[in-house]
């Protein structure tokens, strides 16, 4: 099946050839599709029908919806087997997550003690053992083929200002960053709506990020201002690159949610990591990926053996001059690349 563009006024997104070259269904080859409501006394009927195109925006954003609801009966029968499988490693996964916590507290203790010695070579040697130590120790794993590191090794020493993009699976998304890239060789842009900056100046300090950029879509216009201005001091600066998460949301393996445009108004380049989480025990991510606590999906990443993220680099992608007017056009782009390499659909939607 081939896809093609469609422009709409809004923004540009992924269609079929084959969809947009069909004709328009009637009212009658769609009559099985309607819903008739009338009122009690009969004298009221109306009639919901829905075409083909809309039928299928409705299933995929039912999907989207379900992605972000827990379905206990449903959930239950199709994880009774893990269940039982959990149950049997539960007792080594309650050690195992003491253990961890414990290496983390050690971890940030140690970082407490050498705050007063606030120097780059202090960041950089708490970042290389916690790249070496602690984040194996967590059961951090990273799957990157030798082409596409190579491809990220070449933009990492690239003189030229990028931006690394990827689809958010999981909460611990960024340690996984940290753990496949160069101590504090990339700026991160994170969101504070939740936990606010105390979580991201933590992993600051424990040197697993190198700099950081601070945005909310509940920002105020004075702090979104602020966000543009250090995003342009890093692009003039160009010593390294900035890593965002352009959909703002976890979503697991679902169809992506939008990419927001803000990070594709700098007009750099950008290189879009396609990231796929694999669990071990044939856990099921959809178990808790969807919960709404990040706390207790960290705490079931620190249960488990390990986890492992398996990363495409994709080739680097340019705007068009048709997108510089238009930068939500770039974003759906990379999106529909992006959503390709994992095997999912590109939505307009947000959550």
């Amino acid at each position: 099946d081939t896809s093609s563009w469609s422009s709409s006024p809004a923004r540009m997104r992924c269609t079929s050839a084959a969809a947009a070259a069909a004709p328009t269904p009637t009212w009658a080859d769609h009559h099985h599709r309607g819903a008739d409501l009338n009122a009690p006394d009969g004298s009221l009927a109306i009639e919901l029908r829905l075409d083909d195109a809309l039928s299928r925006e409705r299933v995929l954003c039912e999907r989207v919806l379900r992605a972000r609801r827990w379905d206990r009966a449903i959930g239950v029968r199709r994880t009774s087997g893990w269940l039982l499988i959990a149950l049997m490693w539960s007792p080594f996964g309650l050690a195992l997550l003491l253990l961890r916590v414990c290496l983390v507290a050690l971890a940030v203790g140690l970082s407490g003690l050498l705050v007063t010695i606030e120097t780059p070579r202090r960041r950089k040697l708490m970042g290389d053992v916690c790249r070496g130590l602690l984040l194996p120790s967590l059961g951090i794993r990273v799957h990157l083929s030798g082409a596409d590191r190579q491809r990220l090794d070449d933009v990492l020493a690239s003189s030229s200002f990028h931006v690394i993009v990827s689809n958010h699976a999981f909460y611990a998304d960024p340690l996984a960053v940290s753990a496949m890239l160069p101590t504090l060789s990339y700026a991160l842009l994170c969101g504070t709506l939740l936990g606010g900056r105390s979580q991201w100046e933590w992993l600051m300090r424990l040197g697993l990020i190198g700099a950081a950029v601070y945005t909310s879509s509940a920002a105020s216009a004075g702090e979104k201002q602020q966000t543009r201005a250090h995003l342009a001091s890093l692009q003039a600066e160009g010593r390294q690159p900035l890593v965002a998460f352009p959909e703002g949301q976890v979503h697991g393996h679902s169809p992506l949610l939008r990419y927001e445009r803000g990070v594709f108004t700098l007009g750099a380049p950008v290189v879009p990591l396609a990231m796929r989480l694999e669990l071990p025990l044939g856990a099921p991510l959809e178990l808790w990926k969807r919960t709404g606590s990040a706390g207790g999906s960290l705490a079931l990443l620190l249960w488990l053996p390990f986890v492992r993220w398996r990363v495409r680099v994709l080739p680097v992608m340019h705007m068009t001059l048709d997108e510089a007017t238009a930068r939500e056009r770039f974003a759906a782009r990379v999106q529909c690349a992006t959503a390709e390499a994992l095997s999912v659909e590109a939505t307009e939607y947000s959550i």
